[in-house]
């Protein structure tokens, strides 16, 4: 087990490794997971020993293992050797070709396995050579210490450029050419160059500027023309096949840029920790250096003429070299410097807190005076054609100053606001596009309309940058094509309309997307430097290279890692030691079981252009019913996923809006044990028995029923037996209480009977008493009473039916009693059965006299008489007998 020294990549992507006595390739299964395959078994026994493997190239289908004696040849299974006569030290193939150089030797070219000298490189022999590039008909040569040559037909020479002169005594470490035909040059000590083919420096990056150290030990390329650098201690990116590129601390310029300037071959940024400037070398400029004197909040730069301004929070200066002089102090703030239409000399500067007019004396700016009725600050201000000053203010509106013809007194002010056709009062932006005064509202472009007096949408632009968004600026670039940024901080849009054939516009949006949040909201910064534009940003300076032939970008997405998340994160598919390749074959369908139902799926994108900024959308067929929005996210979790087969597919997209290729994961959720197949048969044969079972148990149940029912109908007719009996008994109470009122209703005759019976009685006892009383009387008057005792007695007589009228009723109310007795007992007199029937009403002794007529004595000789007809005992009680009769 060695450490690998070198790498290489075949046409399929294969990766094979070298290292000291050992060759092989990565091989990953289906699952991601990424394994070591030797070949050193098929190399033949006399080639084994070869050292160490320093340098890996694929050519057509074969891959070159280079070591200091031999070449391993791979091809289809099968390795040759090449056996050098020399120590092997160089290697690099040009135009399809292999150029090799053996210790202490020319320059040579592989041809058939053979050796062929390059004349003219004798030379070289002693030289180390650290790479090659093809430049037209020449073959450049980069050499360790003795700098560059061109060799051409035989002929060696040093190559005549700035090359030699910048890479001299940096120890030159390795070299490549790159897709465009540029030259990369890295070294020990000073980091990486790039060289155009005729040998100009276009890029040199260090330390300072961002690696992390200055020692290259190797350069890749990628599809998107972007540099990937080993270092002596880690690896580095360089976005070489950008449009942009950044000055900023790692250039020594601190802070926000809120202007910049070319001026006397220097490049000049105003920030807001200072003013810096570094000279220009081409297009490049070297690290940045401290204005002296400028250590507050600088606002802008202007060159008039062969002056450059500075304001800043102290106020107006001038740029002289490293340090500035004052101008005017005055007044705090110096927003900007303007310059009269009509009257080059006259400049106008805009301050905190009014306007100042300057006049130039033919040797410098001089302070002529501040202009009196406008106090208010004048960040921004523009001239018309009619020489009317339009200042901004981001609070009030817009202000129109009307001046004299000196140009040093105002006549009248003028506030166009949301009175006069401004949306709103806040937020508006003064530009000067074409000619026209322009005003950037938060609801897009206004313009001034002269026969209203007023600001009206912009048709023209509206068209272009819509009505809904605030545009910040909008900036006339040197080609007549209209710069704009619209927008709040953080989703800036950021384009340039550039004129078409058809008299519209072509809105180029791409690459600005890149700027997106960099920009300083209402302080946007825009200079332009001939073919470059540079953006003032919120750390540093940005350039724009319009000329910049920029590849579509070609990526891919890939599935990193499937993580179980219902068992400790465990590792389902992707390779634990974070080997990166993309594996996923498209008819793969990985098993799950159900306790796996839980994932984390990770993805990436291979686009490393402000990565944090890549965006991704999934879709899970079987799952999700739509995809989802894109997002930054780069993993998605799933719980509880039922049962079944699962596609997972992710798309990724860049910053420009450019998709890569999506990557698919499929998987299949076995069901739980008991949803298996096995166990549906188990429960099928289960509920078979069950149904058997409930068979059999129904019959049993219906039985019970049957007999239940059987039950219910004999509970049935017992209960309406009951009823019946209920009902007849309640009939039978109803009679009887019909009888018992029938009873009462006799009962009541017979005691008003018996009351008539008594009275009767007691009428002929009275009667008696009456006779009695005359039978002493012999008179007249007795005569005429003896008469009057004979009709009440023939009342008497008259009144005997009321006891047969009373035997009547007794006999139905004491069910024929009477009837009964006389039958039973004939010897028994009338009298013996009134007395009977007396005491079958259980009248007392003393009751019945009066209703007889006799005396007590007389009903108590009556009742004895009767006990005998009776044959009752002494002991047999007569009232009693007669009652249960």
């Amino acid at each position: 087990r060695t450490n690998v020294l070198s790498l290489g990549i075949d046409a399929n992507k294969r990766i094979y490794l070298g290292a000291q006595d050992e060759i092989g390739y990565m091989v990953t299964n289906a699952l991601g997971q990424a394994t070591y395959q030797s070949l050193n078994d098929i190399i033949p026994e006399e080639h084994r020993g070869y050292g160490l493997v320093w340098r890996i190239i694929a050519r057509e289908d074969k891959m070159y293992f280079f070591t200091n004696r031999k070449i391993l040849v791979y091809e289809g299974g099968q390795m040759d050797a090449i056996t050098m006569a020399e120590e092997l030290i160089f290697a690099q193939k040009v135009n399809g070709q292999f150029y090799l150089q053996q210790k202490g030797r020319p320059l040579a070219q592989l041809q058939d396995g053979n050796m062929r000298l390059l004349p003219g490189t004798e030379p070289l022999a002693e030289e180390e050579i650290k790479g090659l590039y093809s430049v037209g008909e020449k073959l450049i040569v980069l050499t360790a210490d003795q700098g560059v040559f061109e060799w051409s037909e035989g002929t060696l020479a040093p190559w005549e450029t700035t090359v030699n002169e910048a890479i001299a005594g940096q120890k030159v470490n390795m070299g490549q050419q790159l897709a465009d035909g540029k030259l990369a040059v890295g070294t020990i000590k000073d980091g990486l160059y790039v060289f155009s083919p005729s040998g100009e420096m276009l890029l040199h990056i260090t330390k300072e500027q961002g690696l992390q150290n200055n020692t290259i030990q190797a350069i890749y390329e990628d599809d998107n023309n972007n540099l990937w650098l080993a270092l002596g201690n880690g690896i580095s990116y360089v976005e070489l096949g950008s449009d942009f590129y950044y000055m900023d601390a790692r250039s020594d310029l601190d802070g926000s840029v809120y202007s910049s300037a070319i001026y006397d071959g220097y490049l000049y940024a105003a920030t807001n920790q200072g003013t810096y400037r570094a000279p220009l070398h081409g297009k490049q400029s070297h690290p940045f250096a401290f204005v002296e004197g400028t250590d507050v909040h600088n606002w802008n730069l202007t060159q008039v003429d062969e002056t450059l301004l500075l304001g800043n929070h102290l106020g107006a200066h001038t740029v002289d070299g490293a340090t500035v002089t004052p101008l005017n102090v005055a007044d705090y703030g110096a927003w900007q410097f303007i310059r009269h239409p009509k009257n080059p000399n006259l400049l106008y500067q805009g301050c905190y807190t009014g306007v100042y007019v300057y006049e130039w004396d033919g040797r410098a700016w001089q302070v002529l005076k501040k202009l009196d009725g406008y106090v208010e600050t004048a960040r921004e201000m523009i001239f018309d054609e009619q020489g009317y000053l339009w200042i901004g203010h981001g609070y009030h509106g817009i202000y129109r100053l009307t001046l004299n013809p000196e140009g040093d007194e105002i006549l009248q002010i003028d506030l166009y606001d949301q009175s006069k056709g401004l949306p709103t009062n806040l937020w508006n932006n003064l530009f000067k596009v074409q000619g026209n005064i322009l005003i950037g509202t938060q609801q897009g472009v206004y313009e001034y309309e002269p026969d209203l007096n007023a600001m009206v949408p912009s048709a023209h632009y509206q068209e272009w940058l819509g009505d809904t968004e605030l545009v910040r600026k909008l900036v006339e670039m040197p080609d007549g094509s209209i710069l704009y940024i619209k927008g709040l901080d953080n989703f800036d849009q950021i384009g340039i309309l550039r004129e078409d054939d058809t008299g519209g516009y072509h809105n180029q949006t791409i690459p600005f997307q890149k700027l997106r949040g960099e920009l300083i909201p209402a302080f946007e910064s825009v200079t332009f430097y001939g073919d470059q534009i540079l953006f003032g940003a919120k750390d540093g300076l940005v350039i724009y290279q319009q000329d910049m032939n920029r590849p579509t970008a070609t990526f891919s997405t890939n599935i990193s890692r499937v993580f179980c998340t219902a068992a400790n994160d465990s590792l389902l598919y992707g390779d634990p030691g974070n080997f990166a390749e993309d594996t996923l074959e498209a008819d793969f369908v990985q098993t799950l079981e159900y306790d796996h139902n839980a994932l984390k799926i990770q993805y990436a994108a291979t686009y490393f252009e402000r990565s944090d900024n890549v965006e991704y959308r999934t879709f899970l067929e079987g799952f999700d019913e739509e995809t989802t929005l894109w997002t930054t996210a780069t993993s998605r979790e799933f719980t509880n996923l039922k049962e079944g087969t699962y596609t997972f597919t992710v798309e990724s997209r860049n910053i420009y809006g450019a998709v890569g290729q999506p990557a698919s994961y499929a998987f299949t959720i076995l069901p739980p044990w008991y949803r298996t197949w096995r166990m549906y048969l188990v429960y099928a044969m289960g509920f078979g028995f069950i149904g058997l079972g409930m068979m059999a148990t129904r019959r049993r149940k219906l039985r019970e029923l049957e007999r239940q029912k059987q039950f219910e109908l004999h509970q049935q007719r017992e209960e309406l037996l009951r009823k019946n009996l209920e009902t007849e008994q309640k009939m039978t109470q109803l009679q009887m209480e019909k009888l018992q009122s029938e009873v009462d209703y006799k009962s009541k005759e017979l005691a008003t009977s018996t009351i008539h019976l008594a009275q009767q009685n007691d009428t002929v006892l009275k009667a008696i008493e009456r006779i009695e009383a005359i039978s002493t009387i012999k008179d007249e008057a007795a005569i005429k009473q003896l008469k009057g005792v004979a009709s009440s007695l023939k009342d008497l007589i008259a009144e005997e039916s009321n006891w047969e009228q009373f035997e009547l009723h007794f006999n139905e109310i004491h069910d024929n009693f009477i009837k009964r007795l006389k039958t039973a007992f004939p010897k028994l007199t009338a009298r013996d059965v009134r007395l009977c029937a007396y005491l079958r009403m259980n009248l007392a002794s003393k009751e019945i006299a009066p209703l007889m007529g006799i005396s007590y004595r007389g009903v108590e000789a009556l009742r004895y008489r009767i006990r005998k007809k009776l044959e009752l005992s002494p002991d047999d009680n007569l009232t009693g007998y007669i009652l249960e009769f």
